[in-house]
C-alpha cells in the first residue's frame, strides 16, 4: 500500500512537470530535487509540545581492545551514546552511520540492530530542562577499521569529550539511559534485537 502510495505521488508530479512550459519545467526540476536533499538532510523528527519532547534518535556503539566508546556530556556528569536525531527521509542505520561519522571522524559502519529502546526520562541540564522527554531510540553495533578507529577525535563536533570506557568496570560510570551498562554483556553476546522500555530516569 505505501509503495502504491508513492508511485501515485510520484505520477502526478510527473505530470505536474509536463504540464509546465520548458523553462519552467527544469525550475521545477531543479527546486524539487533540491528541497527534497535540504529537507533529508536537515530536519531531525524532534517535537516539543506543553512541556513534553519526543525525539527519534539513533546510535552506535564501538568496542575495541575491550573498550566502549562514548561521550562525556558537558552539561551533566554522565556519558551517553554517539548518535543523534534521525532526519526526515533517512532510516535509522543511516543515521547511525552518519552521527558516528559527525562525532567520531571514524568511518563506521552499522553491523547489526542491538537494542530499540523507549526512553522516558526527565533531565534538569540543557534545553530539555524540566521537559518530560520520551525518545525512540536505535542503538547498532558498528564495525570499523582499524585504521579508521586511530582517527578518532577526542572531542566530538559538539565540544563534548569523546572517552574509552573499560567494559571490565563499567558499572562504575554514570551512563545514560541507565540500562546500557547493567547489560552490556548481554547485549554484546545476544544476536537478536532486545527491546527495552526505560523510565527509571524520571
Amino acid at each position: 500500500m505505501r509503495i502504491l502510495k508513492q508511485r501515485k505521488t510520484a505520477d502526478v508530479m510527473i505530470n505536474f512537470r509536463k504540464a509546465l512550459p520548458q523553462r519552467e519545467r527544469f525550475l521545477f526540476v531543479v527546486s524539487y530535487t533540491i528541497n527534497r536533499k535540504l529537507v533529508r538532510k536537515m530536519v531531525d523528527i524532534d517535537l516539543k509540545t506543553d512541556g513534553k519532547k519526543f525525539r527519534y534518535r539513533a546510535g552506535g556503539l564501538l568496542i575495541n581492545d575491550d573498550k566502549i566508546l562514548f561521550v562525556r556530556s558537558s552539561v551533566g556528569d554522565y556519558y551517553y551514546v554517539i548518535g543523534g536525531g534521525v532526519h526526515i527521509g533517512e532510516s535509522s542505520e543511516e543515521a547511525a552511520e552518519r552521527e558516528f561519522s559527525e562525532e567520531t571522524g571514524i568511518n563506521a559502519k552499522a553491523d547489526r540492530l542491538a537494542i530499540v529502546c523507549e526512553n522516558f526520562f526527565k533531565d534538569k541540564v540543557g534545553d530539555i530542562d524540566g521537559l518530560d522527554c520520551h525518545t525512540l531510540e536505535f542503538y547498532y553495533f558498528m564495525t570499523a577499521d582499524e585504521k579508521d578507529i586511530q582517527k578518532c577525535k577526542t572531542i566530538s563536533d559538539a565540544g563534548e569529550k569523546l572517552v574509552w570506557l573499560t567494559l571490565g568496570n563499567i558499572t562504575e560510570y554514570n551512563i545514560k539511559p541507565s540500562f546500557i551498562k547493567d547489560i552490556i554483556d548481554e547485549i554484546a553476546c545476544r544476536k537478536d534485537v532486545i527491546h527495552i522500555i526505560c523510565d527509571s530516569d524520571r
